[in-house]
């Protein structure tokens, strides 16, 4: 009898720690996802190629990245729970930024839209030699 007791005792904490650690598991696999669109004229549009980065809080630790497809939407995957903002950016657009808290569910309409930004660049010279030729005649 006190084998038969001890093994039960042995199964249920087996058991309770398996189903602790399940619930660990599934609260890593949080998704952010959204749509990152260009702000035009008299419109907008899906931006694809748009970079997504993922940064911890509060020390900026770059985490994890992305790109927008061709439809523009964009998915983070195994995110676990905490604070984080989101950066996105594209050449010629100007970058934004939201903080977000991830908590046991998927963020899902994590959208943006960009808006038109001049690049400056700075100053630069171009050089050209022109070959040696010789003629012979």
């Amino acid at each position: 009898m006190p084998g038969l007791v001890f093994r039960s005792t042995i199964f249920c904490f087996t058991l309770l720690l398996l189903m602790i650690s399940a619930g660990s598991v599934h609260a890593q696999n949080v998704a952010i996802s959204g749509v990152i669109r260009a702000e035009l004229e008299d419109n907008t549009e899906p931006l694809q190629g748009a970079n997504i980065q993922l940064f911890s809080l509060p020390d900026s630790t770059a985490l994890s990245g992305t790109s927008s497809d061709d439809k523009g939407a964009y998915r983070l995957l195994n995110v676990s729970t905490g604070d984080y903002y989101l950066q996105v950016s594209y050449l010629g657009f100007g970058t934004q930024y939201k903080e977000i808290s991830v908590e046991e569910r998927d963020l899902e309409n994590m959208d943006f839209t960009l808006s038109p930004q001049e690049v400056e660049l700075g100053e630069f010279s171009v050089i050209a030699r022109r070959p040696r030729v010789d003629v012979r005649g």
